[in-house]
């Protein structure tokens, strides 16, 4: 954007830039001018921009932060904004919640649906990072869990038959700290034009956890697909892969 948006006064983080319909939606974080944290969005017609903002947060609760957007362009012909409840700030659960957009996708539809809250051990205080995809008929939402600046944090996984759910876990998390890297998290899932299914996602190099120098790296590995469920074998990755 050539210039901040007029209503968000600080803290802008977690961009995504999707394609929906015939331009480009860049969702990202901000804190309002009330201090809470918002989602906002912002079109263009080339994903390098340049983006014009709405004018107003896309999404915004006066009661609590909302930070972590994506946008799934569902099968059915609809799309879909995810974001996450920032309770882990103040105390509370962080419930992840989908609803319908626009056609243009600038606007929300319908109703919000809450899709998982962190509610298994493994994800302690916090779910965030969704990202969702359709496999084979059915809605997986890949998430992160746990805190991200330890071994704890991890990747996780739900489906539903639909993006609105309702959605059922994964008995635990599938990409968790190991070899050279540790707390492996919030992850994009895309699939290649050969058909192939790859996760995005980043780690801290092991002994370099919150520093010294820039530690927090991305990492890619190929998913597949075991009894309707994704699996990650092998990751995080040992050694360097070919590119997808």
């Amino acid at each position: 954007m050539a210039k901040k948006p007029t209503w968000a006064k600080s803290d802008f983080w977690a961009p995504e830039i999707h394609k929906v319909g015939a331009h480009y939606v860049a969702y990202f974080s901000a804190r309002n001018s009330d201090g809470k944290l918002s989602i906002g969005a912002a079109s263009a017609a080339s994903a390098l921009g340049p983006f014009v903002d709405l004018g107003a947060p896309l999404v915004h609760d006066p009661a609590m932060g909302l930070i972590d957007a994506s946008e799934i362009n569902a099968a059915n012909g609809t799309s879909y904004l995810l974001w996450k409840e920032d309770g882990n700030a103040v105390g509370k659960p962080t419930p992840i919640h989908a609803q319908a957009l626009a056609a243009d996708g600038l606007s929300l539809t319908g109703a919000p649906s809450t899709l998982i809250t962190n509610d298994q051990s493994w994800e302690g205080a916090v779910v965030e990072g969704p990202f969702m995809i359709e496999h084979g008929g059915m809605s997986y939402l890949f998430y992160s869990g746990n805190s991200y600046a330890n071994a704890t944090y991890a990747v996780g996984v739900a489906r539903a038959p639909s993006p609105l759910g309702p959605f059922t876990k994964a008995a635990g998390p599938i990409v968790v700290t190991g070899g050279a890297w540790v707390g492996p998290g919030h992850c994009s899932v895309v699939d290649t034009p050969a058909g192939d299914t790859y996760m995005v996602y980043h780690a801290w190099q092991s002994g370099h956890v919150n520093g010294p120098g820039d530690a927090r790296l991305p990492l890619t590995d190929a998913v597949e697909w075991v009894g309707g469920w994704p699996t990650v074998p092998g990751a995080p990755s040992t050694a360097t892969r070919p590119l997808p």
